[in-house]
Order: structure tokens, then sequence, then C-alpha cells
């Protein structure tokens, strides 16, 4: 336990809620569950969560405890933890804050998009698409270009271009073709990163 989180194995058994004060916080009310009923029904318990260690980096375990009375007469759990560390890749952490961070995009009502400097679209918010009645793959590209006004296309693309050129953040007034086919006037503004 010290070698893996850092902290003196007196603690663990020291301080009854130490563990508890040490899992991850997202971790913590699901694990207690499981762990807690595993334990109360006296059945294996399989769990992997994250313990903060000592220097405050999440460490991903595998803990397999269970109720025993190891001939005491006394209940006591017994576990073994398994550091999974190496197996939790940096991307799988990647991901889960990727969809964590795409989750509260897509709930801004706003209409929020992001590309490259050749004036096409790789991203954009669901609000978006719903309010254009357009899926993802019809705005990729240039087809969101599509959604314009007519007569505001050239403005729009010419300001996006000069913005990508200079560097100074991009400001534009233009229609947008909602799902109704009608078109609606924005304030659209955009920075290069």
């Amino acid at each position: 336990m010290e070698t893996l989180f850092g902290y003196p194995a007196h603690q663990w058994t020291d301080d009854p809620s130490f563990w508890s004060d040490h899992v991850y916080h997202e971790d913590f009310g699901p694990i207690w569950l499981q762990r807690s009923s595993a334990i109360r029904e006296r059945r294996l318990s399989d769990l992997e969560y994250r313990i903060v260690a000592a220097d405050g980096h999440a460490v991903w375990i595998r803990e397999l405890c269970q109720l025993s009375s190891m001939n005491t007469g006394h209940p006591v759990v017994v576990g073994l933890i398994i550091d999974l560390s190496k197996k939790r890749s940096p991307a799988e952490a990647l991901g889960k804050n990727k969809r964590w961070l795409r989750q509260v995009i897509d709930t801004i009502p706003q209409q929020i998009w992001s590309g490259p400097g050749d004036g096409s679209v790789d991203f954009c918010n669901a609000r978006w698409r719903s309010d254009l009645g357009i899926a993802l793959e019809e705005l990729e590209g240039d087809g969101w270009q599509r959604m314009l006004h007519p007569e505001d296309r050239n403005i729009v693309l010419e300001r996006w271009r000069r913005s990508v050129a200079t560097g100074e953040p991009y400001e534009s007034e233009e229609r947008h073709r909602m799902a109704d086919g009608q078109y609606r006037w924005f304030l659209s503004r955009g920075v290069g990163l």
C-alpha cells in the first residue's frame, strides 16, 4: 500500500475513514454501494476504481474482497488490490474527458463549431445541428456553407479567410437557413487557436 499509494501503512489501519476519504470522488458512490452489498451478502466484491495517491494523481486499482471469519469467530474483510494503472491508458482518460466536454458543449444553448483555417468545419454541437436540421456529416468540410444565405456566403468566407490570415478574431452578422427553411440572423464569432 505504501509503494502503490505513497501513504504510510498505519494510516490505512488507524483511520477508519482513510479509504473512503481517498477513493476518487466520482467513483465513491457506486463503489461504496457495490462493496457494501457484496460484504453484507458475504460474496466476493470485484471492483475497479481510482484511489488518490499521496502525490495527488489517481491510481487505478482492482479490488477483490470478501467477508471472512478467518477462524477467529470475528468477521473481517479480506482483500487484494491490483494496480491497473498501466492497463488504464491516458488515452482512455482523455476519451472520458472528451465525452464529458462534448456533453457540456451539447447542452449550451448556442451554436458552437470549430474548423481548420481552410474554411471547413470539423465539429459542431447538437444545438447547431438541430437548429439547422442537418446531420454532422452534412456540415463537415464545406457542407456548412449551404446554410448561409446566398447573399451572405461570399462575405462570410472572406471575413473567415482574413481572420485566419491575420489572426484577428472572426465576427460576422449572417443569416442561417433553419430546419424550417426560414433564414434567421446570427452573430457569429470565432478565434484562431
